[in-house]
């Protein structure tokens, strides 16, 4: 369908981002890649490009590619919260963990905001899960209640 969609549009972000995340899934990193690439040739500014490219450098064991990716994600939407908190997992060791415990706030800020029952993608969890698994919300329930 993506493929038909840019015979199309040739322009079509969202086309070539579905196409680059097949070829990720299937494990062709480097077709993967050439679609984000074109994806940010189309739109420089967007964010989404980015968070799959820093996706592609950690299964390519790249952590400081990855880290650039996530930073470039977050300089373009400093909410978007899977970044957030993917950097901050990537940064959680003790010379960074200042930046790590400040990227999760910025997450948990950002989740507060939201529906508990929203679904936040890629993720299969909710807002309240991701606040009470990724940030330790020991305020929160699952569902993103205050714990009474």
């Amino acid at each position: 369908l993506a493929e038909r969609v840019l015979a199309q549009t040739p322009s079509s972000v969202p086309a070539y981002l579905i196409l680059a995340q097949a070829q990720a899934n299937l494990g062709r990193l480097s077709q993967a890649k050439d679609f984000c690439t074109k994806a940010l040739k189309i739109d420089p500014l967007s964010p989404q490009p980015h968070y799959l490219l820093a996706h592609i450098a950690q299964e390519s064991m790249d952590s400081d590619a990855a880290r650039q990716h996530y930073q470039k994600t977050l300089y373009l939407d400093p909410s978007f919260i899977p970044a957030l908190l993917e950097l901050s997992m990537l940064l959680d060791r003790p010379n960074e963990q200042a930046r790590s415990r400040q990227l999760r706030r910025s997450a948990r800020e950002q989740l507060l905001t939201l529906s508990p029952d929203q679904r936040i993608a890629p993720y299969a969890e909710s807002a309240g899960q991701l606040l009470a698994h990724w940030t330790g919300d020991s305020e929160t329930t699952q569902d993103g209640r205050a714990n009474d």
